[in-house]
Parts: structure tokens; sequence; C-alpha cells
């Protein structure tokens, strides 16, 4: 007996996940390549710069990778992509399977040396047109200098085809000892043909840009004619957090949003920030969901080649070593490393740490890694069910037996907008 066969507008599948806290497990958090001296990496759809990278498939939409190179020369670049399967390998197709043309692509992007700023910077620009791809589904773009063939950076996006709908609600999680976020999942079809969908849908979770927060089902509990359900104590259980810290440094002569002071010690600027510490009460701010936004406050000019870079100083008051102690989110590149580590002062009970960030509006905040490897931010920011998140949910289909998995649903849960589906 076929189960769950997608041709039939009334199938669904009812994914109602009750779970407790869980650990954090990580499915793609390795940190992609990037080369020394490229910074503030923002890739977004054209013409909105808050948005993940995801494309429609068939719509002619492009997505458009920015960064800067602290550097005065430009470089000769060139691109390629890459379709991948749900766990970012790639996928064992022929190019001219997902693509049309040659796969490296040269003149489609700009570059543009930074104007009246300290550092010296070089800001790119590459545009990719969707419209060349023939399926949907994980994708990675790469980033090669022209002289020596490098690759300087490289990037993943999602292209959908939107097949499922998607319903979703985001509950408190009573059970959990950390106050935490359930999602409830219901996939409804739209078109989609499967004989098998028990075991060829998969379903990623994303909350926020955290790809250290990325939760994946693959099997249901139980299959029933009209569709599958799946329960789980663990998976889809996400700690709430707190709203994030801002580092405002769009002024080098006014002190912005919790800047102590600025100070000049030539030829660069610094902004030293209020020290952060513990115990975080809640209120609700816009705190760009980790996200930046590049904009000055010194000038009229393209904030995009007039920014300068400043040295940015954070501390944190914790009293006690709470283990490894990261500044995250987007202005680290939403990656755990050495460079937005901070150091504790045994002496004072301070976290330290400095990031050198182009001048904007840089929404944070502070994880903690303990010795185990669980990631949290809870320890220095407290958690609050009422916490707005972002959960990215993805539907995978990979029929049983071929070598291409396509992306046919994608949805934004913001918590903030969907307030009548949080159930208290």
């Amino acid at each position: 007996m076929n189960f769950f066969i997608l041709n039939q507008n009334t199938a669904f599948i009812a994914l109602i996940i009750s779970t407790l806290i869980s650990v954090n497990i990580p499915i793609q958090a390795e940190p992609l390549p990037t080369k020394r001296g490229i910074t503030t990496v923002i890739f977004h759809p054209d013409g909105e710069e808050m948005s993940e990278p995801i494309a429609k498939l068939g719509d002619g939409g492009k997505l458009i990778l920015e960064f800067d190179e602290l550097d005065h020369d430009s470089r000769t670049l060139y691109y390629t992509l890459t379709h991948c399967d749900e766990n970012w390998e790639q996928s064992d197709i022929m190019e001219l399977d997902y693509m049309e043309g040659v796969n490296r692509i040269y003149d489609s992007y700009t570059s543009d040396l930074s104007f009246n700023t300290k550092a010296q910077y070089i800001h790119y620009e590459v545009v990719i047109e969707t419209k060349i791809l023939k399926l949907s589904g994980n994708y990675k773009v790469g980033v090669y200098d022209v002289e020596n063939d490098e690759l300087i950076l490289s990037r993943k996006f999602w292209v959908t085809e939107d097949i499922i709908g998607i319903r979703s609600r985001v509950r408190r999680d009573r059970n959990s000892e950390i106050p935490s976020q359930t999602v409830e999942l219901e996939v409804v079809n739209g078109g989609l043909e499967t004989n098998n969908a028990a075991a060829e849908l998969i379903i990623v979770v994303r909350q926020n840009g955290n790809y250290y927060d990325e939760r994946r089902v693959e099997e249901p509990t139980f299959v029933r004619d009209d569709g599958l359900t799946y329960e789980s104590p663990t998976l889809l259980s996400f700690e709430a957090g707190n709203e994030g810290h801002f580092a405002d440094n769009r002024s080098t002569k006014y002190p912005g949003t919790n800047v102590a002071r600025i100070d000049y010690f030539d030829p660069y600027y610094h902004h030293t920030l209020g020290t952060d510490s513990y115990p975080r009460g809640y209120y609700y701010h816009d705190d760009l969901s980790q996200r930046r936004v590049i904009v000055m406050w010194d000038g009229k000019g393209d904030a995009k080649t007039e920014s300068d870079y400043t040295f940015v100083h954070f501390s944190y008051y914790a009293g006690k070593n709470l283990g490894g102690m990261y500044i995250f989110g987007e202005l680290s590149d939403w990656q755990l490393s050495e460079s937005n580590k901070m150091a504790y002062d045994e002496t004072t009970g301070v976290y330290e740490g400095t990031l050198r960030l182009k001048q904007g509006l840089h929404g944070y905040k502070y994880v903690v890694r303990s010795e185990n490897g669980e990631i949290s931010s809870a320890p220095a920011e407290n958690s609050f069910a009422e916490t707005e998140n972002e959960y990215h949910i993805f539907v995978y289909h990979r029929p049983l037996g071929d070598n291409v998995t396509r992306l046919v649903g994608y949805t934004l849960h913001d918590t903030k907008i969907k307030k009548n589906e949080f159930l208290r």
C-alpha cells in the first residue's frame, strides 16, 4: 500500500512535535571558506538586504553577495555554483543538470574603492542570476580570484519550488528547565507526487541565522492514509533566549546606543561599549535578529563605500568564568572562532573582546560554549519564552533511489508577526 500520495490536494502531513529542551546539534555549522581580509559579508535577495538568500525557482530573481576586502588593490573575480543535498554535500549530478551555461561566471560583479575613509577597502557586489538554475535545493556559491584561481569566499543559498505549503506555530515549552519555544508544523500538499513520503521528506528548522541551532526531522512516528505524524521529545524545542544587543558605531563623532565613549588613536576610531552583565530582565525591542545594517551618520555619501571601519570594544561582567564566551551574530559571520571569542579576566570577573566593524548598527548576543561543546546564550543572556525569534522552515524531497534533493517548501515564522499562533 502506498501511503500519503501527495498528488491529492486534500492530503497533508501533520507534524505535531512536543519537545523537551535539547542540546544544540549543529547540522551545518562548519566554517565556510573566507580569505583573511574579507569582511562584512552580506548575502541577500536583490533589494531585500535584511532577508535570507532564498530565491524561488523560475521567477528570475537575483541574489546579491556583498563583501569588503581590507586592501587597496581590486581583484578580477569569477564565481561557480554547486548544487548540494540536504547535508550540504555536493550532489552527484552533472552541472548541466542544474544550471544553464558554463559554470564559471565572469563579469557579474562590481568593485569600488572606499572613499574618504581611514581604512582602505574594496567593496564588491556579486550578482547571481537565479534564472539560469534548473533545480531547487541547496546551493553554494564560490567566489574566485582569476589571477591565481584561489577561492576567496564561499556562501550558501537556497532555491525553493514552494510546492509544499507549511502552516506553523510556536508555543511555550513548559517541560524544559530553560525557557524554550517549541515549533509545530503542518505541511500541506500543493502538487508534489511521491509514493513514500515517510521516507522521502526531510524537515529542517533553524532559529534566526544560527546554524548552530538547526534541527532536522526525517522519520515519522506513525503513518496514516492521509498523512504522517511526527512526535519527538527533543528535536524541535529551541532555547528561547533573550532580545539581543546593539553595537552602534554609526557615528565617529557622537556616541550611539550603548556607546560609553569614542576615541581616536591615529589612524583609527575606537568605540567602547557599556559593560553588559547578568542577570538580564526581559523587555521587547527589535534587535534585528542579530543582523546588521550598514549606515553612517557623519556624511551623506554611499554607506557601502564611505562608511569607515572602527574598532568596537565589548565587555561583559560575569563575576565568574562561564566558559568560552563569544560575540555572536551576523557581525561574527554566524561563526564561533578565535576572532570573536572573548578573554576572561580572573581579577575583574569581566570578559572582553574587540571586533573591527564597518560603521552601522550591529545586532548581537553573547553565547557560551561549555567544555562538552554545548552552545547556549542563557548563561549570559537569560532566557524568556516570549522572546522574538525567527524560525526558518525547509521541506526537502529526496525520492528513494534518486541522487537529487529538491527544496519543495519554505516558510519563515516570526514569533512577533504570528503572535496569534503563540500559545502560552
